[in-house]
């Protein structure tokens, strides 16, 4: 009787740890399709949307749900562009990072995707700069982002930051299509600096303060160099002159 008990438990036990493994599996399996339908929303095809705010500012007498269809090419795109814009708010990082509920890791991560992304970015706007698609909204001093990610980088994870640092696949997806865009298709090009830039400068000063908080930052900008734009003495000016820019871009 006692061998017989032994065994049942011992059968318990082990369909216990299956069961517990099967939903350790099941769950990281879910996770990872919830990644990729978040990716997968946030993927709208830049061209598809720039094409669609270009058609709208030839087209100012078509209706939409909204109201009239704007005729500047900066309301165009960020009407064209709203959607994605609100699938990334919404998205889970976003919601518990405005919630003040990200970690150091989480940061430095978000850090991290973006140098490499930045990176691409500037490289692509200097290879372009006298381009008459992308020339009028080319403010380099302004607001170029790569050297202050670098402070970032060193501040989180010290002077060896470049080795400790590797690209995320979904921000290495985000890199080709930049150096594509640069190269092949630069008319495009100012609809990635308009949605990284003027986003910087409006929503990213709130994540600032939230990061500065929730991580016990320095008031002295250390670890959030990134937000901070010293080269801009007013935002709201600035983003005004940079659309103002825009429109004056051939549709």
């Amino acid at each position: 009787p006692l061998s017989a008990r032994h065994q049942t438990r011992t059968k318990d036990k082990e369909r216990g740890r299956r069961t517990a493994c099967s939903r350790r599996v099941l769950s990281k399996q879910s996770e990872k399709e919830k990644r990729i339908n978040q990716e997968q929303q946030r993927e709208l095809s830049d061209k598809s949307v720039f094409a669609r705010s270009k058609q709208a500012s030839k087209q100012p007498d078509r209706a939409m749900d909204t109201g009239s269809m704007p005729t500047d090419l900066s309301e165009a795109l960020k009407l064209a562009t709203k959607e994605s814009h609100e699938l990334a708010e919404n998205s889970e990082f976003m919601r518990k990072f405005l919630k003040g509920q990200v970690t150091r890791d989480d940061f430095t991560l978000l850090l991290d995707s973006l140098y490499f992304i930045y990176n691409a970015l500037e490289e692509e706007t200097e290879r372009n700069k006298d381009h008459p698609a992308f020339a009028p909204v080319h403010f380099p001093s302004e607001l170029n982002r790569k050297a202050a990610l670098e402070q970032d980088l060193e501040y989180f994870h010290g002077p060896e930051w470049k080795s400790r640092i590797e690209c995320p696949k979904a921000a290495g997806n985000y890199v080709s299509r930049l150096h594509h865009v640069g190269r092949d298709e630069p008319e495009l090009l100012v609809a990635h600096a308009y949605i990284r830039y003027l986003g910087d400068l409006s929503g990213g000063q709130m994540l600032k303060r939230v990061a500065q908080k929730a991580l016990q930052l320095p008031s002295t900008d250390e670890g959030v160099a990134f937000f901070t734009f010293d080269r801009v003495t007013s935002a709201t000016k600035f983003k005004q002159l940079y659309r103002s820019r825009m429109n004056t871009l051939e549709a």
